[in-house]
């Protein structure tokens, strides 16, 4: 491995056996050579780190880090994080691909506009493309260009609904290590764990561009997504979404408190995020067929977010973003990670 790589894919893993292989060899025909993957196994009981291992005799590229006890795709990325060497890191989960122009066409583009964040397309793979095809229409790059404080409205767009995933982007190393140290050292994050580091680092970024073609092939369905809901566990498992609005709670409304525009604009953007993610949740509600277990279902949400959000978040949902007032900023209740 070169001692200097210009790219650092980070791979957080967890019993990814069948798919990690594949997740590997798409790093592996870079179109850029110059480049490190670092996996991080998030305490795997299969045989995921072993299929790493095989991969390391061949291409010392790839390093491999474990994590002692499973402690959330958010830490896992985390470890890698601090780990790279590279000036710029992409996001790979292990059970998707990225395309072999990944590395190459979004690092020519940062070094051109001397960008913080690049965004490109995203190919989505589903059983039934009918199924996938909004879906897909929303990954997709919105801009070709934002700078400063157009960067968080421009990905977060205050009329909502947005698109948090880390995977979408090439972020400058420094960026990513900035957000992260914004929240505790501590911090697990099970469901929508890329929501507090992608929208922290687009708060924090100067510069974005864009590349439109599609770099990164997104298996939908693949993991426990999109599930049916059948059991109070199941639901409560999705209902841990909320722990990441939890997570950027105080650091919003620290933000907010400045009360100037940059404030205002951080709030708005926060607010969109937060239906949305309150929404996704919404849609993993059992229905009627159940009335004993969706009651119950919709009384754990709202020990989590009230009953005003839920509508709001259900509304933009099934209507499309909704006129609002400039919101203020409320406490999440059954806050399970504080910050400090």
């Amino acid at each position: 491995m070169p001692s200097s790589p210009e790219v650092s894919i980070i791979v957080p893993v967890h019993n990814n056996e069948e798919q990690v292989e594949a997740a590997l060899k798409s790093c592996l025909t870079q179109t850029l050579e110059n480049i490190e993957i670092i996996c991080v196994d998030d305490a795997s009981t299969d045989r995921t780190g072993e299929v790493i291992e095989d991969a390391q005799q061949s291409d010392q590229r790839i390093r491999l880090l474990r994590l002692a006890v499973n402690s959330s795709p958010f830490q896992a990325r985390r470890r890698g994080v601090q780990a790279a060497l590279a000036p710029y890191v992409l996001f790979l989960d292990g059970d998707d691909e990225l395309l072999s122009g990944a590395a190459e066409k979004t690092l020519r583009r940062a070094q051109e506009r001397n960008s913080d964040l690049v965004g490109f397309g995203i190919d989505v793979v589903a059983a039934s493309r009918d199924s996938v095809v909004a879906f897909e229409r929303r990954l997709q790059p919105r801009h070709a260009e934002l700078a400063h404080e157009a960067v968080l409205p421009g990905l977060f767009p205050p009329e909502g609904p947005v698109q948090m995933q880390v995977w979408r982007y090439l972020f400058r190393t420094e960026l990513v290590r900035l957000a992260y140290s914004r929240l505790p050292g501590t911090l697990r994050l099970y469901r929508a764990d890329d929501l507090p580091i992608s929208f922290l680092a687009a708060a924090a970024a100067r510069q974005y561009s864009s590349v439109p073609d599609k770099l990164y092939r997104y298996h939908f369905q693949r993991g426990p997504s999109g599930q049916r809901v059948e059991t109070t566990d199941q639901f409560k498992f999705y209902l841990h979404s909320i722990d990441s609005l939890d997570a950027l709670t105080q650091i919003v409304r620290r933000q907010a408190a400045h009360r100037d525009s940059w404030g205002e604009t951080f709030l708005a953007s926060y607010e969109a995020a937060k239906l949305t993610v309150i929404g996704n949740v919404v849609k993993y509600l059992p229905g009627l067929e159940n009335p004993s277990l969706a009651a119950s279902c919709l009384e754990f949400l709202h020990q989590r977010v009230s009953e005003q959000d839920t509508v709001r978040a259900m509304e933009q949902r099934n209507s499309g973003p909704q006129p609002r007032p400039t919101p203020e900023i409320q406490p999440l209740t059954g806050t399970t990670q504080q910050l400090r």
